[in-house]
């Protein structure tokens, strides 16, 4: 279906039983028409895709990277997720909740990423659809969806912020 769990670099097809079962709603019939006349509505058959609304950008550190330069890029950036590499390969995820949460106890001054990012990261192909990624954010409490290739490659990363700014533009 299009989404994988990444460990380690290594990644896993999963399935989510909820999307085989889906009401068949889709995420354009919820949005209200625009008042700019210039924007075509989308046909009641067409998709939209990670690639169309993903970070192409990403801002990504390697796992030996410090946690103190994980809070410089947050706070630098203005973003919330950061996607721990290795040579390209997706390792890891740590979000600025996550690391604000060292900070209050004080375990950022000598720690590396690699000791606190969540290794087992739920990710998406370019192909899903943004319906897929809207349920499935929804459904699994997260906010943001790496997009990956064949190889765990980290190319992209959806969040929930690209989705409303997406429903915004339509």
């Amino acid at each position: 279906m299009s989404f994988f769990i990444v460990i380690d670099g290594h990644r896993t097809e999963h399935h989510f039983e909820y999307l085989t079962k889906a009401s068949g709603r889709r995420l354009e019939a919820t949005v209200v028409p625009s008042s700019n006349k210039s924007k075509k509505p989308l046909p009641a058959d067409s998709n939209t895709y990670a690639i169309e609304v993903m970070s192409k950008s990403i801002e990504s550190l390697d796992q030996d990277s410090s946690v103190e330069e994980s809070l410089k890029l947050f706070k630098e950036k203005n973003i919330h997720h950061l996607p721990i590499t290795r040579d390209g390969v997706l390792k890891g995820l740590v979000s600025d909740r996550d690391v604000l949460w060292l900070k209050k106890f004080d375990l950022t001054k000598h720690s590396k990423l690699s000791q606190f990012m969540s290794r087992t990261i739920l990710c998406c192909e370019e192909e899903t659809p943004i319906n897929f990624l809207a349920k499935v954010m929804v459904n699994e409490h997260i906010s943001a969806l790496p997009v990956v290739d064949k190889k765990a490659n980290l190319v992209g990363i959806v969040t929930h912020h690209d989705i409303l700014r997406w429903i915004y533009d339509f």
